[in-house]
Parts: C-alpha cells; structure tokens; sequence
C-alpha cells in the first residue's frame, strides 16, 4: 500500500469551527455533506461526503422535483435545481417530492 494513503474520502473528518448536529448538512466553500454526529466547536465533527441521506427542503425551495434532479444546499436546507448565491451542490434527488412535500432523499455526490 502506497505510504501516503489518508482514507478512502467518503468522510470527512474536520475541526469544527461552530456547533453541528447529525443529520443536518455540512456546507462548504464548493461542496456540502451530512453530519454523523453532534458536537460543539473545536469536536471533530465526521462528515458523509457520500451516500444516500433523507434530507429536508429548505423553505421556500422549490415545490416539487423528480428522480435524478440537481440538489443544491445552503445552510437552511435543501434547494432543488438552483443555482446562486450561497447554493452549494449536494448531490441528486432520488425521489419525487409533490408540491409542499418536504423530504426527499438525496445521493450525495462528493465530486
């Protein structure tokens, strides 16, 4: 095995820089994940990069998406095939969320 190999990638490991509670989205610079766990600033905090996630619609986000659409995220939530300011991309819908659902299951997609 090569002598600088660190780990297979699909967590992150990271020093949290501010409190962070499982199951909601880590978001980064140019890509998001899940927390794993719960903890406070300076814990590190194991963070999914890849995966399959229930994940939940930020308000406002669009009322509905189907198989295989863009998901982008801020730090308030899921926001279905935008992109702006603050959108950072997460990964892809595999369900159908009808208008005011607000769940949806979402690959992440690490690259």
């Amino acid at each position: 095995m090569a002598t600088n190999y660190v780990g297979v990638g699909d967590v992150l490991n990271l020093t949290a820089t501010g409190a962070f509670t499982k199951d909601t989205i880590y978001v980064g610079t140019n890509r998001c994940g899940v927390y794993l766990e719960t903890g406070v600033t300076g814990d590190i905090a194991p963070i999914a990069m890849e995966g399959v996630f229930n994940l939940t619609k930020a308000a406002g986000a669009a009322s509905n998406l189907t198989v295989l659409d863009k998901v982008w995220s801020t730090s308030t939530g899921l926001v279905i095939n935008a992109t702006g300011a603050g959108n950072v991309p997460l990964g892809y819908s595999l369900s159908v969320v009808a208008t005011g659902g607000t769940a949806c299951v979402v690959k992440l997609s690490g690259h």
